[in-house]
């Protein structure tokens, strides 16, 4: 079975010239991104205030999955923060959920969620860390600018309660650190 399954990676890889984890990636985040979009541009239409913050997520999570099959560094950057977006906040949420609703208590619910979050998630953070996949794409100072500042830009989003109030010091923290880091590809560059 593990030469079978070699054999078909490999030949994928020989064929499309990108791995086929990067593949099924993309389309478990890229078509419901697409259908989120569908229904986005059905529902808000087109014009509304509110349609545009609405319609961001689904058209750069697309964007992305396109970088990630034609190997932008940029694409990679964006994957590992969209993933790690969904499996922190899920996490957070299952949290917030047990101690702050009306469910508040039910371990089971809890522990379905976490264990559903980072069975999904937890793979598929890993994949797109492991070294062979993280040499198809070159670094981008840019790109870490970008997830820097949108980290960092959580201190002025306003939580109520105390598990969100202190992680998203941690968010800018880590978004400091990231820009940091850009900054030393951008300099490494010239």
């Amino acid at each position: 079975m593990s030469t079978f399954l070699h054999y078909i990676r490999t030949w994928f890889y020989q064929k499309f010239n990108f791995p086929i984890g990067i593949a099924i990636i993309s389309c478990f985040f890229g078509i419901p991104s697409i259908i989120e979009l569908i229904i986005a541009l059905k529902s808000i239409g087109i014009f509304s205030g509110y349609s545009f913050l609405y319609l961001l997520i689904p058209v750069g999570t697309i964007l992305t999955c396109i970088g990630l099959i034609i190997k932008k560094g940029w694409a990679w950057n964006f994957a590992v923060l969209i993933n790690s977006y969904i499996l922190i906040f899920g996490l957070l949420d299952a949290l917030r959920q047990y101690f702050y609703t009306e469910t508040a208590g039910d371990i089971k619910r809890l522990s379905f969620a976490i264990v559903l979050n980072v069975i999904i998630h937890g793979p598929i953070y890993y994949y797109l860390l492991h070294k062979d996949v993280k040499k198809l794409y070159p670094p981008s100072a840019t790109s870490l600018f970008v997830i820097g500042l949108f980290l960092m830009s959580f201190m002025v989003v306003n939580y109520t309660d105390a598990i969100h109030g202190y992680f998203k010091i941690l968010l800018f923290i880590i978004g400091l650190a990231i820009l940091i880091k850009g900054k030393q590809i951008r300099n490494a560059e010239i």
